[in-house]
């Protein structure tokens, strides 16, 4: 495995406060509903203030859709809230299956696609439902309907 590293260097210019730290001057910090989204040119990270089993992740409702495309299979998901760690486990249809991405977090609004391959005859409303799409803050009982 080859790594690559790259080193940039960048000014950041406060424009306003918000986020944790207006929070605590303010008086109202709670580091479980928090977080803080960094973005550099077309990378993005999403970081929180607690583990996940400490954060009051909203129930996740998501808007999800598969389609056969010339090189497989299309699974797009729609954020109706946030969604952490979205994950697509086409393995569990057909071993051979395998997903391009995987531990996608998305803000209420935001849409992820991934691009399903190897299989050759899938389930393509099974795609789009628990157990082969998953995320941390789905219900116990199966997640989004």
């Amino acid at each position: 495995m080859t790594r690559t590293s790259h080193k940039f260097t960048f000014a950041v210019v406060t424009r306003f406060s918000s986020g944790p730290s207006a929070a605590r001057r303010r008086g109202k910090e709670d580091p479980r509903r928090e977080l803080v989204v960094a973005r550099l040119g077309d990378r993005r990270t999403v970081s929180f203030f607690a583990e996940d089993t400490e954060v009051a992740f909203p129930e996740a409702a998501w808007e999800a859709r598969a389609e056969r495309g010339d090189s497989g299979y299309l699974v797009t998901v729609t954020a109706r809230t946030l969604l952490r760690e979205l994950a697509l486990f086409p393995d569990r249809l057909d071993p051979a299956a395998s997903v391009d991405d995987m531990l996608v977090t998305l803000l209420p609004g935001e849409t992820a696609t991934f691009h399903v391959t190897g299989a050759a005859d899938l389930n393509i409303e099974a795609l789009t439902r628990h157990p082969v799409l998953r995320c941390v803050n789905e219900r116990q009982a199966g997640g989004p309907e």
